[in-house]
């Protein structure tokens, strides 16, 4: 069984990572896909730039499959965990990120 994690903010508003089997939600009501992130190549290798969404470029992934699942796992964990999407960098050791609206801490 596979899972998703579909956020619904105080306005309504809904995110998710698009997958086919969730396009129905786009049938709902007024519907706006935007791009998260990119998965692209990078010489024999993938790097996966999530700085759409305020997130790391990560490189040297071997495999396609790999920078995908780093990406999807990423955007579960970083993006969709906080309804504000207002991403900065965080001085607190071991935790790279935070929301300049609430302060919650990823990672």
């Amino acid at each position: 069984m596979e899972t998703y994690l579909i956020t619904v903010d105080a306005d309504a508003k809904v995110r998710f990572i698009y997958t086919d089997k969730l396009r129905g939600l786009l049938d709902e009501g007024v519907a706006e896909v935007k791009r998260a992130s990119h998965v692209e190549p990078d010489g024999a290798n993938w790097f996966c730039d999530l700085s759409p969404v305020g997130g790391p470029m990560v490189r040297g992934f071997r495999l396609r499959q790999d920078a995908l699942d780093y990406e999807a796992a990423w955007l579960n964990e970083h993006w969709l965990c906080c309804p504000h999407n207002e991403m900065i960098a965080n001085d607190e050791p071991g935790r790279a990120w935070k929301c300049a609206q609430c302060g919650y801490v990823y990672g």
